[in-house]
């Protein structure tokens, strides 16, 4: 699979994130009383979202084994997030977002699930509850002071 390819599937990958992220939301709203159709779609992505991964972790293996580098760490192979990884919340100022945007990334390559509002917050999703919302989920919240 080509460059190309792969920025592809990280695209859908993301988008399908994006939704499962709005669906788990609209069914903690539910709660018990959750649509089906709701349920069965949380489901499906959840497969989906596996199997990009999957392919992404297969195709990333592939093209490092064939530079003839040694992999001796999941680092190397930038490892794809899962829904089981350590859920960090990143807080930071505006003017640091070049910093963090940096410091997302090495997350996710390091195996966690960060949270960076510009990457998680979905086109007309109110910041203001959002915020809070992913807060109280996040396992870790790591705040970023600067000068």
């Amino acid at each position: 699979m080509n460059d190309e390819e792969l920025q592809h599937l990280e695209k859908i990958r993301k988008t399908h994130e994006k939704r499962l992220r709005f669906l788990e939301i609209q069914a903690a709203t539910y709660g018990i009383d959750t649509p089906p159709h709701i349920s069965t779609e949380i489901e499906d992505l959840h497969k989906e979202i596996d199997n990009i991964n999957k392919q992404l972790l297969y195709n990333t293996t592939v093209s490092v084994s064939q530079t003839n580098r040694p992999i001796d760490t999941q680092k190397e192979i930038n490892q794809p997030v899962d829904s089981n990884r350590l859920r960090v919340f990143l807080c930071h100022s505006s003017g640091d977002k070049p910093a963090i945007r940096k410091l997302y990334q090495q997350l996710i390559a390091e195996g966690f699930n960060p949270w960076l509002d510009e990457e998680n917050l979905l086109p007309g999703q109110d910041w203001q509850k959002e915020i809070p919302k992913s807060v109280k989920t996040s396992d870790v919240v790591l705040v970023c002071l600067s000068h």
